[in-house]
């Protein structure tokens, strides 16, 4: 029987808000103990640190809503199980590049390993290498996110590896010359969708084709389904790990406030998994499991044994295999777009006071906003 690598796997973990407060209390051992056993089986753990760890000496600008963790977590974490990070997504550079090598020279004193990121382009490709159950396995983080501000890296400049299609099949063929396994974590989708868009599901055969053995998707902060191909096993979306309450509200540059965010995870958040994957070295995916998690409303994270949530996660996958697809996941995107506005409303903003702050130069940025998620939702972009 051919040796198995045991991979676990989880979706976003994000540490801010009232995490900050667990933090300053020493109050965050219990946080994941009851979820740490199922990292802790495998040989390695990975995850998407969204927002770097730092007490923020450069400050996040007042109109974007911004992440980060109390520099403590790098400990937690590793407690948790966790032996490696990616740092590719949108918020890992809220504060800037200096909070990002604080971020990972935290996690290397903790011994979590991490990538992704780089000081310039050329660092950021260079692949985490790990040794594992006898295999050498290099790890690729991308992120796929529109962001309003210079985040992702340049041959001069440092920040994120962009999911470009083009330069992430060189990285693969690259690190499979002289590694058995190759795992990408990759930051795409659309926030709230239960399902991926056409343009993701080719991008992913395009990754697999090339080499890669295990797609780790995350950012929609729901769970979404898997496939197989050629081997290989795609999780589009792993969900969210760890999520908060947290109030932000936008300034301008004189100061005027002009957007108010409440960041209040639905059940739809909290109901989360843990993925187990079992790989050999000629690449091959034998087995894979998602055991049910419960994020609670006190932020510990716990087992989730009710029947429905596994025929819950089976229905996330079977969905990938209907008819019509792209019809299906264009209306339920459109849906859960609906669902999330209302939600919003409910929570307080009314339209009108939402309406009041409308000016012109919005109108342009909602007709290309549209236009460009519904060219996404059609897997045009």
């Amino acid at each position: 029987m051919q040796e198995q690598l045991r991979i676990a796997a989880v979706g976003d973990v994000m540490l801010s808000g009232s995490y900050w407060d667990q933090a300053r209390k020493n109050d965050t051992e219990n946080l994941f103990k009851e979820v740490t056993p199922l990292l802790e089986d495998a040989q390695v753990a990975v995850g998407n640190l969204e927002g770097p760890l730092t007490e923020g000496a450069v400050s996040c600008p007042p109109w974007r809503f911004c992440l980060h963790g109390h520099p403590a977590y790098a400990q937690v974490l590793r407690k948790a199980g966790f032996g490696a990070l990616s740092l590719a997504n949108n918020h890992i550079m809220d504060y800037g590049w200096e909070a990002v090598e604080e971020t990972i020279q935290l996690l290397s004193n903790a011994g979590v390993r991490s990538f992704g990121v780089g000081e310039n382009l050329s660092a950021a490709r260079a692949p985490l290498r790990l040794s594992l159950a006898g295999m050498n396995v290099a790890f690729l983080g991308y992120s796929d996110v529109p962001v309003d501000m210079p985040v992702y890296a340049t041959k001069t400049r440092p920040g994120v590896l962009a999911a470009n299609p083009e330069l992430m099949i060189e990285d693969i063929c690259s690190a499979k010359q002289d590694s058995d396994l190759v795992v990408i974590s990759l930051h795409w989708g659309h926030e709230m969708l239960p399902c991926p868009t056409s343009r993701q599901r080719k991008l992913a055969r395009q990754l697999i084709s090339a080499g890669a053995n295990l797609i780790l998707g995350h950012h929609p902060h729901v769970l979404q389904g898997f496939e197989q191909m050629n081997g290989g096993l795609v999780a589009y979306s792993l969900g969210t790990y760890s999520v908060c309450e947290e109030e932000w509200i936008g300034t301008s540059s004189n100061g005027a406030s002009f957007r108010e965010m409440h960041m209040g995870p639905n059940d739809g958040w909290r109901r989360q998994a843990v993925l187990r994957v079992g790989i050999t070295a000629d690449g091959t995916v034998v087995n894979h499991q998602l055991t049910p998690i419960y994020i609670r409303p006190d932020m510990r994270v716990v087992p989730d044994p009710r029947p429905e949530r596994i025929e819950e996660l089976r229905r996330s996958s079977s969905i990938l295999q209907k008819p019509f697809y792209s019809l299906r996941s264009g209306s339920q995107g459109l849906s859960a777009r609906m669902t999330d506005w209302v939600e919003h409303v409910e929570a307080g903003v009314p339209v009108w006071k939402m309406a009041l702050r409308v000016r012109p130069r919005h109108f342009k940025w909602i007709t290309h906003r549209i236009s460009r998620e519904w060219q996404q939702l059609r897997g045009l972009r």
